[in-house]
């Protein structure tokens, strides 16, 4: 048993913890935080009669579940029981602001690939994920609002709190480690769009790490998703 307790002794509790809680926060997410999960809730079907308007409800409260549980539960936990400075994961506007246009040209680079994307079909019936944002502006444009803030909350957890608690045991590699919760959340994705997120997670996570900002990431992801809403919506008509 004592060599138990050195093993235990010997790993590094920041990126134990870390590792830990992603574990935790995506399968809360999964069992707790999905559409399909609040979809089905009675309260929420009694309040929502009607399908577009408890696929709305639904897909809000899911945008709204991983703000909290990316966003934050993780920040308190950084912060309160990891002893760490916001700034220490990535709460950075020096680093962001200097690197503004390296993340305006990665967007101009993928403009292309989202217009390809928005041609087809599995992304048209998936994006936006609200029907009602696909018929109204008013409702597109409020969803893409809460859409905005769970971006902010997934580019602070994968980019953010986990990278940087892995990064004084793992170095760069703790970005490859990153990816594969990263790449799991995309399983309810088109196929294309989940391979994608490996690169791009990879990308992300490097600029991140030497940005010392995960801001630059929040701009890029959502700018990319807003296009593909605007372009989805686009190829529907009026």
């Amino acid at each position: 048993m004592r060599g138990v307790w050195k093993d235990i002794k010997s790993l590094d509790l920041r990126a134990t913890a870390a590792l830990l809680l992603t574990a935790v926060v995506l399968l809360l997410l999964e069992f707790k935080g999905q559409a399909s999960v609040w979809r089905v809730q009675p309260w929420l079907k009694a309040r929502y009669p009607m399908p577009v308007d408890l696929d709305w409800a639904s897909q809000v409260a899911w945008a709204l579940s991983a703000a909290v549980l990316l966003g934050f539960g993780p920040f308190l936990f950084a912060v309160l029981g990891m002893r760490m400075r916001p700034r220490d994961f990535g709460f950075r506007w020096r680093g962001f602001v200097r690197h503004l246009p390296l993340y305006l040209g990665l967007y101009l680079l993928m403009v292309p690939l989202i217009w390809w994307a928005s041609t087809r079909p599995s992304f048209l019936q998936t994006y936006p994920f609200p029907h009602l944002a696909r018929q109204d502006a008013g409702a597109f444009w409020r969803w893409e609002a809460v859409y905005l803030l769970q971006f902010a909350a997934l580019e602070m957890f994968f980019r953010g709190f986990l990278v940087f608690s892995l990064e004084r045991r793992f170095g760069l590699h703790g970005i490859f480690v990153m990816v594969i919760p990263y790449a799991m959340i995309h399983l309810h994705k088109p196929m294309p769009e989940a391979f994608g997120a490996i690169g791009a997670g990879i990308l992300l996570g490097y600029l991140a790490l030497r940005t010392r900002s995960f801001y630059g990431g929040i701009l890029l992801h959502f700018g990319v998703a807003l296009t593909m809403d605007l372009l989805a919506r686009g190829a529907r008509g009026p």
